[in-house]
């Protein structure tokens, strides 16, 4: 698991939303362990309250739960609403997705060409490594599920970080954010290679230098996940 770092807040409220957004976007995985209260307050230079009230929030919406004892802290769960509840919900608001689906192509699309003029070889190594991290078919499907979404969310955001712009960062986490319950309904198993080879894709264009390369291997990777999530929405998915 890569570190969980945290970017600096004032708030309580703040620092549950960037938490929210991290697990939400798969970038701290179900299972991970939070810093303690302690080493976040030490280490955003705020209140132990703060991180508390924070932390309440998160445990409250069903994001983490607490453990006692000498191994407890704070753990991030599996989201417990029933998928059915999310599709029914953006059944009604297929406008709205396209609209995050859009924004997120236009984020990502200028991500891939800033990357690729920028991206260092250590950039292409974390890239390697998201790639090389996403699941076989051998594993249990839940663990399979939790796998992919890190490694996936691991590949987009290294991407992110090698454009060496934060507000595309955090544009790209916000809109990833938004999608994770309909991404974690597709059929992993069939789309495991694909998004491998994609990913490859765009890592080889960025590697190469060749942004329009990037950008339009990036396009390709987001349209294919549109189609697949409105599949999933419209109940015409057949796996």
């Amino acid at each position: 698991m890569q570190p969980i770092r945290v970017a600096p807040t004032r708030t309580s409220e703040e620092l549950a939303t960037h938490l929210r957004q991290r697990i939400r976007s798969g970038e701290i995985p179900v299972g991970s362990r939070l810093p303690s209260q302690r080493d976040l307050a030490a280490h955003l230079s705020i209140s132990r309250q703060s991180v508390q009230e924070a932390l309440a929030v998160l445990e409250f919406e069903g994001y983490i739960e607490t453990r006692r004892g000498a191994q407890g802290g704070s753990f991030v769960r599996e989201p417990e609403t029933a998928d059915e509840f999310w599709v029914e919900r953006l059944r009604g608001s297929l406008a709205d997705l396209d609209a995050v689906l859009e924004f997120r192509l236009g984020i990502e699309r200028q991500v891939a060409l800033l990357a690729a003029e920028r991206r260092s070889e250590a950039d292409l190594a974390t890239m390697l490594e998201a790639i090389d991290a996403l699941p076989s078919a051998s594993l249990e499907a839940a663990l399979r599920r939790q796998v992919f979404r890190q490694a996936d969310s691991m590949f987009h955001m290294s991407l992110a970080e090698a454009s060496g712009n934060v507000r595309l960062v955090r544009a790209v986490r916000e809109t990833r954010s938004e999608l994770f319950i309909l991404t974690d309904r597709i059929p992993y198993l069939e789309t495991i290679e694909v998004t491998r080879r994609q990913h490859r894709e765009i890592r080889e264009a960025v590697a190469d230098r060749d942004g329009e390369a990037a950008a339009t291997a990036l396009t390709a990777h987001i349209v294919d996940t549109r189609t697949d999530m409105h599949a999933i929405v419209d109940g015409t998915w057949a796996p």
